[in-house]
């Protein structure tokens, strides 16, 4: 039986839901833990526009229409890594003193190897776990935040949860139009994507256990 666009879907909502389980033990309410959350997003979200042209050069001219997605998705994400600079600022933490984990460095030079050997179509699955989490963890994650932290230290998960939902669907729609066997590649960077994503996550998560038991 062929892997078809049905199957991804199946597999996005299994890969999600462990996501947002990890998400949920996330120690939001920590204050150093949430800046070094927004750092690590301010380093891989700093790729983002650079990931999307390359992907945008990785189109060949029978791909005109997602060539064109491409280089809208770049004008689209100009500056996000900028809301995560001042979401920092606002728990009263700089940048410099919150550096990028190996985890982090993972997540993001992944993609790079996805499409320079298996093209734009495989970075989707990149694509599914950024816009999946925003849609179905994020929420949470900011409602904890500004209850802990205030709204002005939540602009990043703000507009990734409320403001970008859509971007979900049309990376779907997107999907639908390629080949059935890019789909394979798909759903195996989506599920590294989730799982190094995971691993900084949990970096940080051990991290703020590792000072309780010592203070304790």
């Amino acid at each position: 039986k062929k892997y078809e666009i049905s199957d991804l879907k199946v597999d996005f909502e299994k890969t999600m839901k462990s996501f947002c389980h990890t998400m949920e033990a996330f120690p939001w309410e920590d204050k150093w833990a949430y800046a070094m959350w927004c750092a690590q997003t301010f380093y891989y979200v700093s790729h983002s526009t650079r990931l999307l042209a390359l992907a945008a050069t990785r189109c060949d001219l029978s791909q005109n229409a997602l060539h064109r997605r491409c280089l809208n998705h770049v004008a689209e994400e100009k500056g996000h890594e900028n809301l995560s600079l001042n979401d920092i600022k606002a728990v009263d933490h700089k940048l410099e003193d919150l550096p990028e984990l190996t985890e982090t460095q993972l997540f993001y030079q992944n993609q790079y190897y996805w499409l320079d050997r298996q093209g734009t179509p495989a970075f989707f699955g990149y694509l599914l776990m950024l816009e999946g989490g925003g849609v179905h963890a994020c929420g949470d994650a900011y409602k904890r935040v500004v209850k802990a932290h205030g709204e002005k230290a939540a602009m990043f998960l703000k507009v990734h949860s409320e403001e970008d939902v859509d971007h979900l669907q049309k990376a779907f729609d997107q999907i639908e139009t390629f080949k059935v066997e890019d789909l394979i590649s798909i759903k195996k960077n989506m599920e590294q994507s989730c799982e190094m994503y995971s691993g900084f996550l949990n970096r940080i998560a051990g991290e703020v256990r590792a000072r309780a038991k010592k203070s304790a």
